[in-house]
């Protein structure tokens, strides 16, 4: 009963037990026609993978099953590490727990899933999964033979299900219970259709809880990226911001055209050399931008409550620092050697300039209600907006800044 009390205790207390590591977490899945029906394989967190187990643990207030994995005391508390050894003594039962992580249909029709191939990653692995050839390749290596520990390790593993019509519509979702994760871990899935030579590219956000239906076609891939832009825009406060900024600086005007125009020139430039790899790839950089970035909204919004945010000069130089923003996002979802790139690139630019301009539009239109109602309403509003932005984003600088000083 001691015993049982404790491995309770350390397992809720254990680092991994948080689910993940810090950060964003990838999962890539990759869809190809198999002699058959369909192979899928997929490079996955193993807390995803696990995710069954971990929830029946603590339902139950019981200790993680340790069929897959071994509990290592450190000077920092306990810490799971998946068991090479123990997985291939437990081979079937493995196998099984992998064939329970999607659930895959076709026009509503169930397929059975069969696991194999499974291997072992740490985190740190430098196979690239973007393509059908890159992704089977990767998948057929063995594992490296380390015991990686639980919260940063990736399990590759193909599921192959056999179907008459594998070319038919797909529709999969998780088949495990969802995992509550930390604030500070996000999960990105993307997803690759590689059945057409198009191969287009879903990318989805969180554990797959609503279904994802691969239609196969390159105007999916297309719709999904513009999607991207738009959410990416609109989930980055600093970003949206800055387009309030411009758009209370001049109004509805030319001059909104033309600064619109300029950001939008800057960011293009910079998004595109960025994902290619044109910038420096020093630990500082992605730091500093971020820091840069907040300054830039700063002094958007000081500039606009004092009347000198017309120069779309001024404006294209901020579009070069959010480009590169922009592309830090774009680089966790889409590959550098993923197939119709430019097309997903375009796509994804085209994205953000839509919810640019949704923004820009709702801004315009709130503003326009408040005059309606009282010019000098509208007049202490627009100041106490743009104060407020301009102390929020110095406070968001102060705070990136000091990052970048030496420990």
């Amino acid at each position: 009963m001691l015993r049982a009390f404790v491995l309770i205790l350390a397992f809720l207390a254990s680092p991994a037990m948080a689910h993940f590591s810090d950060g964003a977490k990838i999962r890539t899945i990759v869809v190809t026609e198999s002699e058959g029906g369909l192979s899928l394989h997929v490079r996955a967190p193993a807390p995803l993978v696990f995710a069954e187990a971990i929830s029946t643990a603590i339902r139950d207030g019981a200790p993680l099953d340790l069929r897959f994995m071994t509990l290592e005391r450190t000077d920092t508390g306990p810490v799971y590490r998946l068991d090479p050894d123990k997985i291939a003594a437990n081979r079937a039962a493995f196998d099984a727990m992998l064939a329970r992580t999607l659930i895959l249909t076709q026009k509503t029709e169930p397929l059975v899933a069969r696991a194999s191939h499974a291997a072992l990653r740490p985190h740190e692995t430098d196979d690239a999964l973007t393509t059908a050839d890159e992704a089977i390749a990767a998948i057929g290596r063995e594992s490296t033979g380390v015991s990686p520990d639980f919260g940063d390790a990736l399990i590759d593993y193909r599921l192959t299900v056999t179907t008459p019509s594998p070319d038919l519509d797909l529709t999969l979702v998780s088949g495990v219970p969802r995992l509550d994760l930390p604030r500070n871990v996000t999960i990105e899935n993307r997803i690759i259709d590689a059945r057409t030579t198009a191969q287009p590219v879903s990318v989805r956000t969180g554990q797959l809880d609503e279904p994802v239906t691969l239609a196969g076609s390159t105007s999916a891939m297309l719709t999904e990226f513009t999607w991207q832009g738009m959410l990416h825009i609109w989930e980055g406060l600093d970003h949206v911001l800055l387009v309030v900024c411009l758009a209370l600086g001049v109004g509805a005007t030319r001059a909104l055209i033309w600064l619109v125009t300029a950001f939008t020139l800057g960011h293009s430039v910079t998004l595109a050399l960025a994902f290619f790899g044109y910038v420096p790839a020093a630990g500082w950089f992605i730091p500093a931008v971020e820091t840069a970035i907040a300054a830039s909204v700063a002094v958007a919004a000081f500039a606009a409550l004092g009347g000198r945010i017309g120069s779309p000069l001024a404006a294209g130089l901020i579009g070069l620092l959010h480009g590169l923003g922009f592309a830090f996002v774009l680089g966790e979802i889409l590959g550098t050697t993923s197939p119709n790139l430019i097309p997903a690139l375009a796509a994804f630019n085209v994205g953000i300039e839509i919810g640019q301009l949704v923004i820009v539009a709702l801004t315009l239109v709130v503003l326009e209600g408040i005059l309606r109602l009282s010019e000098r309403a509208a007049a202490i509003g627009r100041r106490g907006v743009l104060i407020g932005i301009g102390i929020l984003a110095a406070s968001w600088t102060i705070e990136r800044g000091v990052t970048l000083l030496p420990a």
